[in-house]
């Protein structure tokens, strides 16, 4: 009986430490999918800030100078064109340049929008 206890004991340790082992290992692999996962999302914001930085700043641009000087040649287009200063090829040459920056305007206001939506996924995922 008491050899039959003692060699089972050691049986029982030794499939225990090993289910132990297993366990750590598992948890150590699990750890280390979390930080690469983690690192992959920190990754990931970082490229999509970057993109929504960069869009910001061509809105900006429109916002701040590119639309003003667009009505402003309408305006001055318009009042030349009344006037006789300029014929009417340039007066439709300048219109169509007003309204393709003002089109511009539009582009990087979806790309601004669109580059917020994607950081706010990115940032809900984390």
């Amino acid at each position: 009986g008491g050899f039959q206890a003692g060699a089972t004991i050691p049986l029982f340790f030794g499939a225990q430490r090993a289910r132990v082992n297993a366990a750590n290992i598992n948890t150590t692999l699990v750890q280390a999918q979390s930080e690469a996962a983690k690192a992959g999302l920190q990754t990931q914001y970082l490229t999509q800030y970057n993109e929504y930085l960069k869009q910001k700043e061509g809105l900006d641009y429109y916002e701040t100078i590119g639309l003003t000087q667009a009505d402003e040649i309408i305006r001055i287009s318009q009042l030349s064109y009344k006037l006789g200063e300029i014929g009417y090829i340039e007066y439709i040459q300048n219109l169509t340049m007003a309204f393709d920056t003002k089109l511009k305007y539009l582009e990087a206001l979806n790309l601004y929008n669109q580059a917020i939506i994607e950081l706010n996924y990115v940032t809900g995922k984390q």
